[in-house]
């Protein structure tokens, strides 16, 4: 990830945020999962990715450590069923973090209890598989603009570190 230091008026150095917008990409199938990526970073935003939850979560709590105040990831793109970590215990687990950038979910059961589970845990918005790329893109642009204007402007002082 893209940070630059700055010389602070004490002389030591800081790390500032990225100017550029970055998504995490959690998706246990490879193809699909490489194929989102290689269409949003068409768009100007970078990419992280994830095989799943559990490889999501420690990929953020390392950015965090990395960065102390902030996490450079601006919004998360998950799926609702992989192996080790679902998109659900992921989201879980980020809320319990106080992470509260936007998150999309997708998922090939586009049932109830999908949707209000997903409603509970504040997702920004619910993609349902198969999907029209056009109508994810411009989820996932939404979300990670407003996931780039939020993390930029105040520290996240209360992560855990």
């Amino acid at each position: 990830m893209n940070t630059t230091n700055c010389l602070e008026s004490d002389g030591s150095l800081s790390r500032t945020r990225s100017a550029t917008p970055c998504l995490l990409v959690v998706e246990d199938d490879d193809d699909l999962r490489d194929m989102i990526i290689e269409e949003i970073n068409l768009y100007g935003i970078q990419t992280k990715a994830a095989r799943n939850g559990q490889v999501a979560l420690d990929m953020i709590n390392a950015d965090i450590r990395s960065n102390k105040q902030f996490c450079e990831i601006d919004s998360v793109l998950c799926d609702v069923k992989m192996p080790i970590m679902g998109g659900f215990a992921l989201i879980t687990e980020l809320r319990k973090m106080n992470f509260q950038l936007p998150v999309l979910m997708m998922s090939a059961d586009p049932s109830f209890e999908n949707r209000e589970q997903a409603q509970d845990l504040r997702v920004f918005d619910f993609i349902n598989k198969p999907f029209d790329f056009d109508k994810l893109k411009a989820s996932i642009m939404s979300a990670v603009q407003t996931g780039f204007e939020k993390n930029r402007a105040e520290p996240k002082k209360d992560f855990p570190v």
